[in-house]
């Protein structure tokens, strides 16, 4: 498969189209469709609490072919077998992707969610797989220190409070010369999360203990004039792009009862969202 580097932090609406015209993402999409095909009954009950079909959620077109596009370079300059821990993995077709795209890639999915432990069972004796889950806390896994290559994490940290025990596990987890990949979210109207004025602390809190691959992809992060350039991908382009691509039913609803929670007026019938994705190495 052919290696592609996504550019590092907020995600131009330019890139973003491309990224969906490649051929990394039409190999991505067919196995996608593939893995819900031939895992529909297993992927029900999950699909009632969030999405059977991640791949085609506005951001997670970005970031699955990202978090890839790291782990694929990190893969082609090192041997042996390769550890890989998604933290927060619910279930979905990449750790699946990944063991097949990724030469020597051993996957073990962590996450809070017991339920997931037979649907894993399942699909591991559907594919012929032997990624490993994990019921466990991402900012407390009781596991190995120094025992993972490559830790990704994909829109999770942005619904936690405890930046700093998640990062600081992650950090004891990781090898010396790993790599962390993180996702996530960000509320330019400060009615979900991570508000604007709450980015400020997660970015200092990565920074504090890891040192960003890219570290031009983070000072965007903290100028809101960036935050609201009309030409990076938000939930409002999408919403005119293509609205299916929003991850709600009811987007109105869903906009309206966040405001609620943070006792905002929401300013619009959709939340309004940007993301990031980063990658780190230890310090």
């Amino acid at each position: 498969m052919t290696e592609r580097q996504l550019p590092q932090g907020l995600v131009g609406i330019s890139d973003y189209k491309a990224l969906l015209q490649s051929e990394l993402f039409s190999q991505m999409e067919e196995f996608s469709n593939d893995f819900i095909n031939r895992n529909s009954d297993t992927l029900s009950p999950y699909g009632r609490k969030w999405v059977i079909d991640p791949l085609h959620q506005w951001s997670r077109q970005w970031e699955y072919p990202f978090v890839f596009s790291q782990i694929q370079k990190y893969a082609a300059h090192h041997r042996g077998q390769i550890k890989i821990l998604d933290a927060g993995s619910g279930i979905t077709f990449f750790p699946y992707f990944l063991q097949k795209s990724v030469h020597r890639a051993s996957l073990t999915c962590c996450d809070t969610d017991a339920t997931l432990s037979q649907i894993f069972t399942s699909v591991n004796e559907r594919s012929g797989s032997d990624i490993e889950f994990l019921c466990k806390d991402i900012g407390q896994t009781e596991l190995e220190s120094s025992s993972f290559d490559i830790i990704y994490c994909i829109s999770v940290l942005e619904h936690t409070k405890n930046y700093d025990q998640i990062i600081e596990e992650f950090i004891r987890l990781l090898k010396d010369d790993g790599i962390i990949v993180v996702t996530f979210d960000i509320s330019l109207d400060g009615c979900s999360d991570i508000p604007v004025s709450e980015l400020k602390k997660l970015v200092t809190s990565l920074q504090n203990h890891l040192s960003p691959v890219d570290p031009d992809s983070i000072t965007p992060l903290l100028d809101e004039r960036d935050l609201f350039s009309p030409d990076i991908v938000t939930t409002a382009f999408v919403c005119d792009w293509n609205k299916s691509l929003l991850p709600w039913k009811y987007p109105f609803i869903s906009a309206l009862l966040a405001s609620l929670k943070k006792r905002k007026l929401p300013r619009s019938a959709v939340k309004d969202l940007t993301f990031t994705c980063l990658s780190f190495r230890p310090r």
